[in-house]
């Protein structure tokens, strides 16, 4: 947060706000029960830290990306001081995990890579861990951005010095849109199992899904469904899969990552192999393709 102080020192005087991306991992450093326990989302006022010292630390030290997102909106707030009026206005956005174009987590990435190409042989069935989250938030990046313009418009000024959660209405299970992900790209048949597999993809967070009342009636957020986020994240990625060798490459390197979590290899040997029988086999599909589409 030491940066976050300095640049509002920079700024006062000069600007009107600023906006500051957090995240709903902020409720990790919280000792509020998951959705799981209660039914209930994460609200904006569930951002308390516990009182005891203790308990605080250890959760601290358990999502560490969280406790400094915290501390972050912390520092915004506390230098308006008592009465709201000095410093430099904020607004504070929670994003959920991000899904869309050109997010760079590799998050999505992977279960694309390993949905489209889940029927090759050298591919092992997709899976899921026993122990996903199933019910969690996700955040459209075309819904980050209107939240950005909705938070900065000045028709919202009375809903400035606050902190909103940013996401999808829709709850996101992780195992159905896997097999949502599977009808856009043609696997009609694909049914993800539960197994022990260390490859753990969404949710980044354990408390559950995020309610986004406060963002929809206070500064007029409007989330895009979930199946539209879902439909243009495919298609997306699809049409980078056809036009841009990179990316290809890309989805190359996460089928072998996903070979490397799924298979114990007795030897570097029987890995090389694995993955040579990968490349040829994903270069069959990528002739037809090409093929197809000349």
């Amino acid at each position: 947060p030491n940066w976050i102080k300095d640049a509002v020192e920079a700024l006062v005087g000069r600007v009107r706000l600023y906006v500051y991306v957090s995240t709903d991992s902020v409720y990790e450093v919280t000792e509020m029960e998951s959705y799981m326990k209660t039914g209930r989302r994460s609200a904006e006022t569930d951002a308390v830290r516990p009182v005891d010292g203790a308990i605080r630390e250890r959760l601290n030290d358990r999502d560490s990306y969280g406790h400094r997102k915290l501390q972050g909106e912390e520092v915004l707030a506390e230098q308006r001081g008592s009465n709201q009026n000095e410093g430099v206005a904020y607004v504070s956005l929670r994003f959920a995990d991000i899904i869309g174009p050109r997010d760079n987590t590799d998050r999505f990435l992977t279960y694309y890579a390993w949905i489209k190409f889940h029927d090759l042989e050298s591919v092992p069935s997709i899976a899921v861990p026993h122990n996903v989250v199933e019910g969690t938030s996700i955040t459209y990046v075309g819904d980050a951005a209107s939240s950005i313009i909705a938070a900065i418009d000045e028709s919202n000024v009375g809903g400035w010095d606050e902190a909103y959660n940013i996401g999808c209405e829709d709850i996101f299970n992780v195992t159905s849109q896997i097999m949502t992900i599977g009808h856009l790209l043609g696997k009609h048949s694909l049914r993800p199992r539960k197994d022990d597999i260390d490859l753990y993809i969404y949710p980044s967070v354990t408390k559950g899904p995020i309610d986004i009342a406060k963002a929809r009636d206070r500064i007029g957020f409007v989330p895009t469904p979930l199946d539209v986020v879902l439909f243009k994240t495919v298609a997306w990625y699809e049409n980078m899969y056809l036009e841009h060798r990179r990316f290809r490459d890309d989805v190359l390197s996460e089928l072998i990552n996903i070979l490397d979590e799924a298979y114990d290899y007795e030897s570097d040997e029987e890995r090389d192999d694995t993955i040579e029988a990968l490349k040829a086999e994903v270069a069959r599909y990528d002739e037809a393709l090409h093929i197809r589409f000349a």
